[in-house]
């Protein structure tokens, strides 16, 4: 699959108008199952190195969430998702049917006491449950809907400028996954103002919900060398164009 996208047409730096979310998180509910893919660098907000970690979760079985703004409210927001079942003594708080609704007023009140916009958090939760999986986005106001796809973070735009368009309901979770694959790596790259990154010969995180299995996967060890090498080639592409322009505007 060729892409011909115009990243003249891309205004990859508009969210940097307002204090960025410096991440991206990518989902989408396909063919065959739902997959999350995100970055793994944490920006230093005191302006120290950035660390690479993980940042999709799966605390309680069948439930997987990715987020974007500051680590330390999200962690608060896991631990009380885990002592909320621990303190419930054997019964289950959380269900299929119950899971998001229960985690927007935790999300609302978090980022009512942070103290940036930037440092707010934003969820996507994919919930795995055979055919009937589902995406879901909580926002910065609690608020949470379903969705069929959907890019979270600085790096939102040029996750949508590759992704968004695919057909998701006719495409399988692996062509989803390369285009998420190559939109994180083409920040990594060319984009360093987002903070998008994955660290020194780092991937994204992949999470694969399969409709027909009971339980989230990793990628295999044949899919990412097949991501990066459609990678490598795109990004190759992608030089050719720029290299090209700027031979345009020396000429004028």
């Amino acid at each position: 699959m060729s892409l011909s996208v115009n990243f003249q047409d891309v205004n990859i730096y508009a969210c940097l108008r307002e204090p960025p979310l410096l991440t991206v998180i990518i989902g989408a509910k396909c063919s065959d199952g739902v997959a999350l893919v995100a970055d793994r660098k944490l920006t230093n907000i005191f302006g120290g190195k950035p660390e690479f970690r993980d940042k999709i979760f799966g605390d309680l079985g069948h439930f997987l969430m990715g987020y974007t703004g500051l680590e330390g409210l999200f962690d608060i927001f896991r631990k009380s998702v885990v002592g909320d079942v621990q303190l419930m003594l054997g019964k289950d708080p959380y269900t299929f049917d119950n899971f998001v609704s229960r985690c927007s007023p935790p999300i609302n009140l978090l980022n009512g006491i942070a103290s940036r916009p930037d440092y707010y958090l934003e969820i996507l939760i994919a919930k795995h449950l055979w055919k009937d999986s589902e995406l879901h986005h909580i926002d910065a106001n609690g608020k949470y809907n379903k969705v069929e796809y959907m890019a979270i973070g600085s790096g939102y735009e040029v996750a949508n400028a590759l992704c968004q368009s695919l057909e998701f309901d006719k495409i399988t979770m692996k062509e989803f996954v390369k285009q998420a694959y190559l939109a994180i790596m083409y920040m990594d790259q060319y984009c360093p103002g987002l903070g998008v990154g994955v660290g020194p010969d780092g991937i994204p995180r992949i999470k694969y919900l399969n409709y027909e299995d009971e339980w989230d996967k990793e990628p295999s060890t044949g899919d990412i060398v097949e991501y990066k090498e459609y990678t490598k080639i795109q990004l190759a592409h992608f030089k050719e164009a720029f290299d090209a322009m700027k031979s345009v505007d020396n000429i004028k």
